[in-house]
């Protein structure tokens, strides 16, 4: 090792080191790392703040695994608290930004994504959200610093006018909360269906507070329907289907259901006097 670098003289190639220089296996100078800082927006507080710490470990392995076999870059991760609200999410945005991130990982919730990607935008940062599903996203005026890696819920309308398709289902109903979540799924589904060649006997958007389905129900018993497709969240949703049930649609004979992702949990079926529905 004639120049002392801790490198052998058969491996080195760089064999004029000057002592005290850091080098990598083949005796040459590393290059200086240049720091890039990456931010995540976790949701360590709110509705989703179960989620936070597994959120922050999947960044933190992206970051060691970007750091591992290359010496030109250092990266590593600034995590602020998003919540799951537009004023968190905007503070903690901007907190990021002041601090010189060159990009943005998050948020997690719909309404926390839009308020944070206004920031990015002005401040000129890539947010890229993990979680946020909403159709507003896709038609929001970003400037071209949002992306998302997960599908906008709308695609849910889509699959399930597929599905009526191939069910046979020939007169398809439509019951949907009247919400930013669940109406955009809805309408999604009637363009696809209706576009498909799929007859809707009976469409209603139902506000959040509705209990009584009856004459929603009596209304598709009278239609003829032979399929409905409901965009209910938990509540809502087991008072529909014992309500069909009630009017004697279900059975091996009744009317075709399908569900969206909204009731898509084991713990629907604890809604249920019944569970068997």
């Amino acid at each position: 090792d004639t120049d002392g670098d801790g490198i052998d003289d058969n491996v080195d190639q760089c064999p004029s080191t000057q002592a005290g220089t850091d080098v990598d296996d083949v005796g040459c100078p590393v290059p200086v790392a240049i720091e890039v800082s990456i931010g995540l927006l976790s949701p360590q507080s709110g509705e989703l703040s179960e989620f936070s710490e597994s959120i922050e470990r999947a960044a933190n392995l992206a970051v060691n695994r970007m750091n591992e076999g290359q010496f030109a870059y250092n990266f590593t991760l600034n995590v602020e608290d998003s919540g799951c609200d537009a004023a968190t999410a905007a503070a903690s945005t901007q907190s990021l930004a002041d601090s010189g991130v060159s990009g943005i990982i998050g948020p997690a919730c719909d309404a926390a994504t839009m308020s944070a990607m206004q920031v990015a935008a002005v401040e000129k940062i890539p947010l890229i959200s993990y979680a946020s599903t909403s159709p507003a996203l896709s038609t929001a005026a970003d400037d071209g610093y949002l992306w998302r890696v997960v599908a906008s819920t709308a695609y849910e309308g889509i699959a399930a006018a597929t599905w009526a398709q191939l069910a046979q289902i020939s007169n398809a109903a439509v019951l949907a909360k009247n919400s930013t979540a669940e109406a955009p799924i809805a309408q999604a589904f009637i363009a696809t269906a209706a576009a498909a060649g799929v007859q809707l006997c009976y469409t209603s958007f139902y506000s959040d507070d509705t209990t009584d389905f009856s004459s929603d129900v009596e209304a598709i018993k009278s239609a003829g329907c032979d399929g409905v497709f409901l965009v209910s969240e938990f509540a809502d949703g087991s008072d529909i289907i014992e309500e069909l049930n009630a009017q004697e649609l279900l059975g091996e004979d009744g009317i075709t259901v399908v569900g969206h992702g909204g009731i898509g949990d084991d713990a629907f079926t604890d809604e249920f006097e019944n569970p068997g529905l």
